[in-house]
């Protein structure tokens, strides 16, 4: 609402970085410009490693920046890592081994300087502290990092920065800001850590795949400390945050059915209060939350769920979907969840999900699936023998 805003009618300007585009601005082109910069020219990328402190005649420069994809964050990370080098000559980027399995549209380029990094630092603290971000989407609070360094220490992830002083932890940090790989301090929220999305991937999934243990087991401690820190019954969006993402790290934890029961039923959305969009209008972040409970989203729930809870979540996430006007991926977990509802022969809720789903119909205009819904509805209100849904 408020880019919207601002695109319509503000005389001002206002600059918003992100990695997708944003479809809000779509009906604003006379008002607003959308630029893809991941990708810059070789000259561009020549600037970079300059400023970087890489030494090299012209075309060396841009010869490397072609190599590595033009990418910006490839070549801001590739500065870093040469200066590392005594001389720091361009030449030396030849010897970081490529990642021909990852497709260029994945990162492949800085995903090549970030392995190079952690093939430099070895199994240290420096890669644990990255696998610690990659826990994340969102920037770490002091709290968060806290109940990740806690004793005991959690191999592979937590082993070395566990038994790190003050002081060590501080010049670790300081260490991983120069290289680019950790977001430069806050002067907003200067208790925070951050990192740039791909990094974050990157390392998140490296631990994933390496470490299947750790990344449970750390996503666990997140979802512990961040259900104590939230308010058991949070009135506003901030303060209900921390419970939206103790959701997404307690599926990650493999706890899909309590994460569901005691955190987004219980206190996100207050059970059949609805609190969270009824009362928040939180429906982008609800949404969000739900996502943990689908793999892939919006078509299939996780098996850690009960079948009835299968039918809820989809339903759930069509009608929230249905809300941030994304009719066209919301109609196939509508109709999944009506399927799941006459399979279990629920027909009280079987016909309510047919009526909003013959609303979303007709709201998208195909008027003949509304009406055949809609007759669908009926029927299935006359079986569960329901007055008000009869009605």
């Amino acid at each position: 609402v408020l880019i919207s805003e601002l695109a319509r009618a503000s005389p001002g300007l206002c600059i918003i970085t992100t990695r997708g585009p944003v479809a809000d601005l779509n009906p604003f082109p006379a008002t607003t410009r959308q630029e893809d910069l991941e990708q810059i020219s070789a000259e561009a990328g020549r600037a970079l490693l300059r400023v970087g402190g890489v030494r090299g005649t012209d075309a060396e420069l841009e010869g490397a920046a072609r190599d590595f994809g033009n990418h910006a964050l490839a070549l801001n990370l590739l500065a870093a890592y040469l200066h590392a080098i005594p001389g720091h000559h361009v030449s030396h980027a030849r010897q970081i081994p490529d990642l021909a399995d990852v497709p260029e549209e994945e990162g492949r380029h800085p995903r090549r300087v970030m392995a190079a990094f952690a093939a430099r630092f070895g199994d240290g603290p420096e890669v644990e502290l990255l696998r610690m971000l990659g826990l994340f989407d969102k920037p770490a609070t002091a709290g968060e990092i806290a109940a990740l360094r806690a004793a005991p220490p959690i191999p592979g992830l937590t082993a070395h920065v566990q038994a790190l002083s003050e002081a060590e932890w501080l010049r670790l940090l300081e260490r991983l800001r120069e290289t680019g790989l950790v977001a430069p301090k806050s002067t907003h929220r200067p208790d925070v850590l951050d990192a740039h999305p791909l990094v974050r991937e990157h390392f998140g999934a490296q631990l994933r795949r390496e470490h299947p243990d750790a990344w449970r087991e750390g996503n666990d401690r997140l979802y512990e400390h961040l259900k104590a820190a939230a308010p058991e019954r949070p009135d506003t969006l901030e303060a209900m945050m921390p419970l939206f993402a103790a959701v997404a790290h307690g599926c990650r934890a493999g706890r899909h059915q309590e994460a569901l029961d005691e955190v987004y039923w219980g206190r996100i959305t207050r059970r059949d209060e609805f609190f969270s969009t009824k009362k928040l209008g939180a429906f982008g972040a609800d949404l969000a939350a739900l996502s943990g409970f689908f793999d892939p989203p919006w078509r299939t729930p996780v098996d850690g769920i009960t079948e009835a809870d299968k039918g809820f979540v989809l339903n759930l996430a069509g009608f929230r979907l249905r809300a941030l006007g994304r009719l066209a991926e919301a109609a196939q977990p509508m109709q999944a969840a009506l399927e799941a509802a006459i399979e279990q022969e629920d027909w009280k809720n079987a016909a309510i999900r047919a009526g909003n789903l013959s609303e979303l119909h007709l709201t998208s205009g195909d008027l003949t699936r509304a009406l055949e819904t809609a007759r669908r509805s009926v029927d299935l209100a006359d079986r569960s023998g329901d007055a008000f849904q009869r009605m």
